[in-house]
């Protein structure tokens, strides 16, 4: 995770993917949520 923004401050950061609940998609919405916990624990933080 590196924290890194890229998207301009006027624009609101869109989501691309949606795993589904198959398979390794699974996994991958574990994963993701993790990230998110921890981008906004970050955000806390600061």
């Amino acid at each position: 995770m590196s924290g890194q923004k890229y998207f301009p401050d006027h624009l609101t950061p869109q989501k691309f993917y949606r795993p589904v609940e198959r398979g390794f998609e699974r996994e991958l919405i574990k994963r993701i949520s993790y990230w998110n916990k921890l981008r906004q624990n970050k955000k806390r933080r600061l």
